[in-house]
Order: C-alpha cells, then sequence, then structure tokens
C-alpha cells in the first residue's frame, strides 16, 4: 500500500538537515547547476538517491522505462547539456528490467515506442550479448554521435545485490561485459 505522497513529503521535511535547507534556498535563488545527467529506467527498484551526496541540485535526472529515450527525452538532454552546461551523462541500466524483458519476448504490440526505442539501442550493441547492457551501450552509442563534447559513462545496477558497476568502454566496445551474467538466463 502506497502512502499518501503529501504524508511522505512532511515526514521527509521533518527530517532535513539545516545545511539542506540552506542548500535548497541557495538553489532557489542563484538556479541550478547540476554536475550530471543521470539517465535511467523508470523502475522503481533503482534508488536515484544512492547516486549522489547532495540533498538538491548535484543530478539532472531522466527517467524512463527502460532508458527508451525518445525525441522528448533528447530534447530535455539537449537543455541539460546546451543551457546548464553539463559535461557528463551517467546512463544506468539495471538487471531485472521489464521493458527489456519484454523486448526479448517481442511483445511489440504492448509499448511500441519502447520497443522501437529499444530495439534501436540494442542494434547498436549486436556485439553484446547481454540485453541490459547492450541496450544501455546502444543507448550511449547513439547519444555519442549527438553529443560528441560530452563524457559518457555506462553503468550496471543489480537490484538485488545493491551493486553498481561501470561498464567500460574500450573504442567502441563495452569490457568485460560481452559474455551472457547470469541474470540474462531469466530474460
Amino acid at each position: 500500500m502506497c502512502n499518501d505522497i503529501k504524508n511522505n513529503f512532511e515526514y521527509n521535511l521533518k527530517h532535513i538537515r539545516e545545511g539542506d535547507i540552506l542548500l535548497a534556498q541557495r538553489l532557489a535563488r542563484d538556479g541550478q547547476r547540476p554536475c550530471r545527467v543521470i539517465i535511467t529506467c523508470s523502475d522503481s527498484r533503482i534508488p536515484e538517491e544512492m547516486f549522489k551526496r547532495e540533498f538538491l541540485g548535484e543530478n539532472f535526472v531522466i527517467r524512463n522505462a527502460g532508458n527508451a529515450l525518445d525525441d522528448y527525452g533528447i530534447d530535455t538532454l539537449t537543455f541539460a547539456v546546451n543551457h546548464l552546461k553539463i559535461q557528463e551523462i551517467c546512463i544506468i541500466a539495471h538487471t531485472g528490467c521489464g521493458a527489456v524483458r519484454v523486448y526479448s519476448q517481442g511483445l511489440m504490440h504492448e509499448f511500441p515506442h519502447i520497443y522501437n526505442l529499444i530495439s534501436q539501442n540494442i542494434h547498436r550493441a549486436r556485439d553484446i550479448q547481454d540485453l541490459e547492457i547492450a541496450n544501455a551501450v546502444g543507448l550511449a552509442r547513439r547519444l555519442k554521435e549527438r553529443f560528441s563534447n560530452v563524457n559518457i559513462k555506462v553503468y550496471l545496477y543489480d537490484i538485488e545485490r545493491l551493486e553498481l558497476r561501470n561498464i567500460e568502454i574500450i573504442g567502441s566496445l563495452p569490457s568485460p561485459y560481452r559474455q551472457l551474467s547470469h541474470h540474462q538466463e531469466t530474460l
């Protein structure tokens, strides 16, 4: 059962540190200057809070099912790069991704836009067998074509182990994640 969002807000507001209140006031006055864009899945098991140190203002976050970045998402990213002067994009894939599972089962008719975007990403990373990693690396390759002057990093978040692993990209190929991982078998 979900708690009322206003009650959640009030609860969390009572636990905010004084420094965080001052940070919020400074950001409201001076505007945001995040240091990176995080692109990750909408999956509720992905704790965006774990990828920052500051209460507010550190990450500009774009979330959607399966990291399926459509034209709206690209425009949002373009805004962040061009107007907020962000120089780092972090793509965070995750194990057990339902959107990637839907893709692997060929259920295009249920979510045609998500399916097509994941398909485009995976097509750009045909050299990688693990679909969740291929989807993220394919998106990174797609974004590198458009944002060549921005540092793009790819990570895999393991939802069961609560681990974040860097997917090293050497040239155009990621290493060492070209083999099937343990979670691929469940897709």
